[in-house]
């Protein structure tokens, strides 16, 4: 019994590090909270990214439809979903998440008043709940890039 309950100690006091799996499409480093699953002809996001991931490259898979998949990564801050087959943004953008980074043919489709239309509905509707940070006359949203070329 006592192995036993040294190895529950030593799980306990492991914590992350035992269960940190990075999925095998994907290349993961600082702890897997940076995924590279760029060009492995992903056509879903790849099971098991941690939660707390930060970055997140899918870029050249294709990657149709991610709607409902992003929520759940609290912590992402960089998106790279270049070079997919996706038609639109994803609806569920995390609300950390600063910089989406969106070349080829999505990029294409939401350049200026589409791309323009596309942030307003985003920032009013989808995040509605979202706390806006008031800097003198400026408002601080919290997605400050969005790369298209």
């Amino acid at each position: 019994m006592p192995a036993f309950s040294c190895l529950l100690y030593f799980l306990l006091l492991s914590g992350s590090r035992v269960l940190a799996i990075c999925p095998r499409a994907c290349s993961c480093s600082h702890g897997h909270r940076v995924a590279d699953c760029s060009g492995q002809g992903l056509s879903q996001l790849p099971e098991g990214l941690q939660h707390n991931i930060r970055f997140l490259n899918l870029s050249h898979n294709r990657l149709q439809d991610l709607g409902g998949r992003l929520s759940h990564f609290g912590h992402l801050r960089t998106l790279d979903i270049s070079h997919n087959r996706l038609l639109r943004l994803p609806s569920d953008l995390p609300r950390a998440l600063w910089d989406v980074r969106s070349k080829g043919p999505i990029g294409k489709q939401l350049r200026g008043w589409h791309l323009f239309i596309y942030f307003v509905f985003y920032f009013i509707l989808i995040r509605k709940t979202e706390q806006f940070a008031r800097v003198g006359t400026a408002i601080v949203t919290p997605l400050s890039e969005f790369y298209t070329s």
